[in-house]
């Protein structure tokens, strides 16, 4: 179900629609007169209990020295005083009982539109919104919770500023699982269900789960992948995976056998062999956790300072400077003019 323009959730208007999800549909709505971003949970169980693990994470997240602008800021759904501490909204339309979330909102559109418009983005724009991604996901882990379903479609990005600068909005916490232990210090994760991502955007580990103690076995290696999978695709220009959704056992064994089309970048072959050494099949062989991402981009100096790409246009300053002279220049050979005449 997607709601259009004018439909209503209590006092939230929606404006349009931003980005179908796997688990909700995230809106552009008006509410108490104020633009917000309102997340609405798909019908189903899995879905609403997911997208209450995700406000629940964001509010621990928000109540830290940690809250950092790449993750969203919640808004309460009610006005009343005494509900202000209730993270999750719910409402009847048409007959069904809706569960929703609002954000604050922020400028940006979804990575997989940008992708769209601009296949293949400048290098150090890359590495900035990996860099900035990689950041939002080590938030997730310090709280000791894994993601478990990154893809393009759960980013906002926005090119701010006259420079251009990418910022990122990690607007999708996925499954917002709790990361568990066992006594043999194997991880696991409890809130799985197999429909939870895409074919394309499923970990080995995850297409092919291990059973430990009820859950699935995965880890902080497991959003390495996923972020492997965005930064393969700012690369390339295209999925590692396709997204066919309609045969996904093909898909999935696929990415179990680690079939992943080399990267043709020699021009940065650092961070290409990086985005390779992410999609590894074992997840030891990639690096430790986003925190590693971050420190290895840096170490290959590519979107460590956003900067403006080259423009064959000189600066703002300079074009009004050179008009200005140029209008100063023929003023003055006007005047020059009327006075030769006058004295003719």
């Amino acid at each position: 179900m997607v709601l259009a323009y004018g439909d209503r959730l209590g006092d939230v208007e929606v404006v349009r629609p931003l980005v179908v999800l796997r688990s909700a549909v995230i809106y552009e709505a008006i509410h108490l007169q104020q633009r917000v971003f309102l997340k609405v949970a798909h019908p189903g169980q899995d879905n609403e209990h997911r997208l209450i693990r995700e406000a629940e994470l964001l509010q621990k997240l928000q109540s830290t020295a940690n809250q950092r602008p790449v993750l969203p800021t919640l808004v309460s759904p009610y006005t009343r005083a005494n509900a202000q501490a209730r993270l999750v909204g719910r409402a009847m339309l048409s007959d069904q009982l809706v569960t929703y979330t609002l954000f604050a909102h922020i400028p940006g559109e979804p990575l997989q539109d940008v992708l769209k418009k601009h296949p293949q983005l400048w290098i150090d724009h890359i590495g900035w919104i990996t860099i900035e991604l990689a950041s939002a996901i080590a938030l997730v882990h310090g709280a000791q919770h894994l993601h478990l379903a990154l893809g393009p479609e759960s980013v906002l990005v926005h090119f701010a500023g006259d420079q251009g600068v990418p910022r990122v909005t990690l607007v999708d916490l996925g499954l917002a699982t709790t990361l568990r232990q066992t006594t043999d210090n194997r991880t696991y994760v409890e809130h799985w269900y197999r429909d939870a991502v895409r074919p394309g955007g499923t970990a080995p580990e995850l297409a092919s789960p291990t059973r430990v103690g009820g859950g699935v076995g995965a880890g902080t290696q497991t959003d390495v992948y996923g972020l492997g999978l965005v930064l393969y695709e700012l690369l390339a220009s295209t999925p590692p995976f396709s997204r066919n959704q309609i045969s996904a056992e093909p898909i999935y064994q696929r990415i179990i056998a680690g079939q992943v089309t080399p990267l043709m970048r020699a021009d940065v072959q650092p961070i290409a062999n990086l985005a390779l050494q992410m999609l590894a099949r074992n997840p030891s062989a990639r690096p430790i956790d986003a925190r590693a991402i971050v420190d290895e981009i840096k170490g290959t100096e590519i979107g460590m300072t956003p900067v403006v790409r080259p423009s064959r246009w000189p600066p703002p300053a300079r074009i009004f400077r050179i008009a200005a002279i140029v209008l100063l220049v023929a003023f003055l050979i006007a005047l020059l003019l009327s006075v030769r005449e006058i004295f003719v």
